[in-house]
Formats: structure tokens, sequence, C-alpha cells
């Protein structure tokens, strides 16, 4: 992931010897934008952990389950190469192979509704600032998640001898989240005294920059489920299909100091972001957001995704331990999930 942001970092450095006629932002937005669609697919994935369970109908009511699940999709396999190779840089093999990993843990209830073949449920995932802080101790990573959603389900067929369960599903989402990680030096230059306009030139540089990716995701989503006992297990697979609106932040999270023109310089006032937003613009270059904070790229994806999805569950009395696996065809994505509940 470090290799993500200092990849992102080398757009801004570009920015300083930009010529009127081109814009060297070009190849990387088109690049983000595509790996942002994979992303939205990730997080598509995401937001189902803890809502599809083995069981494609828990059953009427008093039937229900409540338990933990923890679990992780991995984004933007397929697109991540382009990423890099439009700075004219190389994605290590384990983003091309499988993509970045965005996990997920959390809690899922669902319960029979009386009279009715229909079951609800209510899943949800958190980790708190406080454990946020001691992953960043141990891993110099910090991660900020949450996330929430529900689902209704309808039996098309219940479950006999010789028919499995089928329901037809649908839920809502929604869930926002954050990865960073220390750069690893003490300052570094993004714009080195370069003239950017015929009467501005800038030096700017951060200071213990963090490298920063953030998201927030609203997905609606429709499952078509099949499920059979089989003794102590139950296999099960389906189909789902999301849509929805996702919003990826990629940049530097860090105190900006600038120099401009003969000036000494000092932090970044949103002043003087604004006008060296507007000396980038000014020669055709799409500059990222600045502050005195740091500097973001943000793309938007809405791109509707069908995915994939089954596992086996194993019981023991009340017990169910639950492994799945899911997939997007469009953008090759994978994920996977556990969990262990409690069911009667």
């Amino acid at each position: 992931m470090k290799r993500l942001f200092l990849s992102l970092a080398l757009t801004i450095a570009i920015a300083g010897g930009v010529a009127a006629q081109s814009d060297p932002f070009a190849p990387f937005q088109t690049a983000l934008g595509t790996f942002s669609n994979a992303m939205a697919s990730a997080l598509a994935l995401n937001a189902s952990v803890g809502s599809t369970w083995s069981d494609a109908y828990v059953g009427g009511f008093p039937r229900f389950g409540v338990g933990a699940v923890v679990g992780s999709a991995f984004s933007g396999k397929g697109s991540v190469d382009p990423l890099f190779t439009a700075l004219g840089q190389n994605a290590p093999i384990y983003f091309s192979q499988f993509g970045i990993p965005i996990p997920v843990a959390g809690l899922s209830a669902k319960i029979g509704l009386p009279f009715l073949p229909i079951d609800v449920g209510v899943s949800g995932g958190y980790i708190p600032q406080s454990l946020g802080d001691q992953l960043r101790s141990a891993t110099k990573v910090s991660v900020d998640y949450k996330n929430i959603a529900g689902q209704v389900r309808v039996a098309l067929l219940k479950e006999n001898i010789l028919f499995p369960d089928i329901s037809l599903g649908l839920g809502v989402s929604y869930q926002e989240g954050s990865v960073s990680s220390p750069l690893g030096v003490g300052s570094t230059t993004l714009v080195n005294n370069q003239q950017v306009t015929s009467s501005h030139w800038w030096t700017v540089s951060a200071t213990d920059p963090d490298l920063s990716l953030g998201w927030k995701s609203t997905n609606f989503d429709a499952t078509l489920q099949v499920s059979k006992s089989l003794l102590l297990f139950r296999p099960y697979a389906g189909l789902g299909y999301t849509m929805g609106s996702s919003t990826v932040t990629g940049g530097v999270v860090s105190k900006i100091n600038y120099g401009f023109a003969t000036t000494s310089g000092g932090t970044l006032t949103p002043s003087d972001a604004a006008t060296l937003a507007g000396d980038l613009q000014s020669v055709g270059a799409a500059a990222p957001s600045f502050t005195s904070a740091g500097y973001t790229f943000t793309t938007t994806a809405n791109t509707p995704m069908l995915r994939v999805y089954g596992g086996l569950s194993f019981e023991i009395l009340v017990l169910k331990f639950d492994t799945q696996v899911m997939y997007v065809p469009a953008t090759k994505n994978l994920g996977a999930s556990f969990m262990t509940r409690l069911q009667l």
C-alpha cells in the first residue's frame, strides 16, 4: 500500500514542470477512475459481509441467529497496474495478483417473522480509534472503519428432503473508512523550486507525511441464494447485484510547507492552496485539493456490480461456523469471510 501512495505523491512533483499544451495528470486521473470502479466493487463485497449467511432462510419466528464475522475484500485487481504505469512505476507483485485488502469485522443478527416466509437482519462493523492507535503502534498502520447494513429475505422455496432453501433478498448498507501509514521520512519535497507559470515559482514539502486512502460508500443490494442441509454441513451459493455510489480519496496527510517566489515560506494557508491550485489549473493541469493538513485526489464510482458467492457451514449443536468466498467477474475482485454464530 505504501508504494501506491508514494506514486500518488509523484503526481505533485510532475506538476512543477508541466507544459501548457499537456496535462500529465490525465493518464493518472483515467487510471484512478478505473481503480475507483474496482474499489467500489470491493466495497460492495465488504458491504455483504455479515448479510449473507449459509442458510438462505433462517425459518419463521421465533427462529433467529446472532454472531460475529470477520472478512476482507481485495480492491483493484486488474486496475492497480495501470495506476502505477500512468506514473512510470511498477506495482508490487502482491497488489497485481490480489489487489489492496480492505478488512471488515462486526456483528450480525437475523430473525424470522411470524406468519410470513420472511427473515430480517442487521449487521454492523466498527474499528474504534483506540484500536486504530494500538494498530499504529504495533504495525505503523492506522485503520478507521464503520459500516451498517440491513436486509430482508423472502423464502421462495422452503427446504425439505428433496428441495433446498431458495430466497430472494433486498438490502441497503453504508460504510466509511480509511487506512494510513507513515512514509518513513521526516520530510519530502513535492515541488522543488519549479516555475509553474511565467511569474510563479513554488517549493512545496510535507513534514512527517502519512499516506492515506479513504472511502465512503452507500449500496443497495439484491441477492438470490440457494442452500441445502447435508447432515452437519450446509453448502450454499448465490448471486448478488449491487447498485450505489462510492467516493474514493487518496493522498498525503501532513503539515504542508511552502515557499512562493522570493517568500521564505511557511505553513500552507487556504489562500496559498487556492493560488497553487489555480497555477496548476492555469497551465492545463488538474490540481489535487491542497490544505495545511495535506493534499488529496477524489473520484467517485457508481457502476452496478454483479457478484457470485458461495461457501459452507458446519454445525455443532446450536453453533454454526460459516466460511464464504465472493467474486466480482467484471473487476476480478475477491473477498472472503468467516462467521461464528449462535442459531436456533
